[in-house]
């Protein structure tokens, strides 16, 4: 009986060892994969993740944002004004707000060649804003086709033209009066001598 329980007792002991020699040879799985996780992350992925932005959207984003902000520029720049121009018989003249995308006396010809009735070879060469006694005044420097056209007209045809040209530029920059020269010098027609300031024409 004793034998038969020793017998059993080394059974059971080799048993545990061999159980125990067992698990010892199996592999314990990293703890990230045990837990289904990815330790490394692709270059891909690397861009999906949230919070990060690629350079490409950045640019795009920068660019859109300064459009906008030279588009707003530019429409603050705007400036409405009055146009003069003769009216159907040239006895006269007439206004309309006209709106240019910048107050230069560039846009204020071009308005007045478009729609005043000025041939487009017509300059400035000079341009100034000035005060003279208090008042605020004019000195436009026009190139000598100026001169040319306005001496090619009649009165009637001078005076209009000459209102137009003055009228507008006094609405566009705010100012009392205006002298006109050409090329530096005394405007001259065949009827008139324009040689000081002249304010609207009524």
């Amino acid at each position: 009986m004793k034998k038969m329980k020793k017998i059993t007792a080394v059974w059971i002991l080799m048993a545990m060892l061999a159980g125990i020699s067992g698990c010892s040879k199996e592999e314990t799985p990293p703890p990230a994969e045990a837990e289904g996780t990815t330790t490394v992350t692709t270059e891909a992925e690397q861009k999906e993740e949230p919070g990060q932005v690629t350079t490409g959207t950045g640019s795009q984003e920068n660019a859109a944002a300064q459009s906008d902000t030279e588009g707003q520029a530019g429409e603050s720049n705007a400036v409405s004004f009055s146009l003069y121009s003769s009216n159907d018989d040239a006895t006269g003249l007439v206004q309309e707000t006209v709106e240019v995308a910048a107050l230069t006396p560039e846009n204020v010809l071009a308005v007045l060649i478009e729609r005043g009735g000025l041939q487009g070879d017509i300059r400035i060469l000079g341009f100034e804003q000035a005060e003279d006694n208090g008042t605020r005044v004019l000195n436009i420097d026009f190139s000598q086709e100026f001169g040319t056209y306005v001496g090619s007209m009649g009165t009637a045809g001078e005076w209009t033209i000459m209102g137009s040209v003055c009228n507008t530029f006094l609405n566009a920059y705010g100012c009392e009066k205006v002298k006109i020269t050409v090329e530096g010098g005394v405007l001259t027609t065949g009827h008139k001598e324009y040689k000081g300031y002249n304010g609207y024409f009524e």
